[in-house]
């Protein structure tokens, strides 16, 4: 079965409505970055294999084949102001559009969830914690938004690593 996002989602308000201190507010920011994680991954996986194949070792396949550095990597090529050379020949007409929005917002998640697990001097609010579950949703929401083209292009980038000619 795979991890679903809304439960993440989920999770996290939960985790945050029924905080008992920074622990439950570091899992909360922690299950929202991994919502945006299982959600781009499906989206990944999905494009390749197709929903109807979810049970397959190849959807697994698919589906395992990016880690996070992988995502961070092809959204840090986006969020640059000038495309690299690698990117630039995937690069939809008109640019990436909602899809450079999205990864901006997982960058930022990224390092979130980063400090929220492994930085012990680090306090979390209540306020925080929501701000960053909220901003998760919007990261999948700016995904949604993007045209197919753009959204193809991130997926293919992700599953697939340009390599010079």
């Amino acid at each position: 079965m795979l991890p679903d996002p809304d439960r993440l989602f989920e999770q996290a308000d939960m985790l945050i409505n029924n905080q008992q201190g920074d622990t439950d507010l570091r899992r909360a920011i922690s299950a929202a970055y991994y919502a945006l994680f299982h959600f781009i991954l499906r989206a990944a996986a999905d494009l390749v294999c197709g929903a109807a194949n979810r049970a397959t070792p190849r959807y697994n396949l698919a589906y395992r084949s990016v880690d996070h550095k992988r995502l961070k990597t092809v959204c840090e090529q986006l969020k640059a102001t000038k495309i690299n050379d690698k990117v630039k020949p995937y690069e939809p007409i008109g640019g990436f559009g909602d899809v450079a929005d999205f990864a901006k917002l997982a960058l930022i998640l990224y390092e979130q969830r980063i400090q929220a697990d492994y930085d012990l001097l680090r306090h979390y609010t209540v306020r925080k914690a929501q701000f960053v579950v909220i901003e998760a949703r919007n990261a999948v929401r700016k995904f949604e938004a993007a045209t197919v083209e753009q959204r193809e292009a991130f997926l293919t980038l992700l599953l697939f690593e340009p390599r010079q000619p």
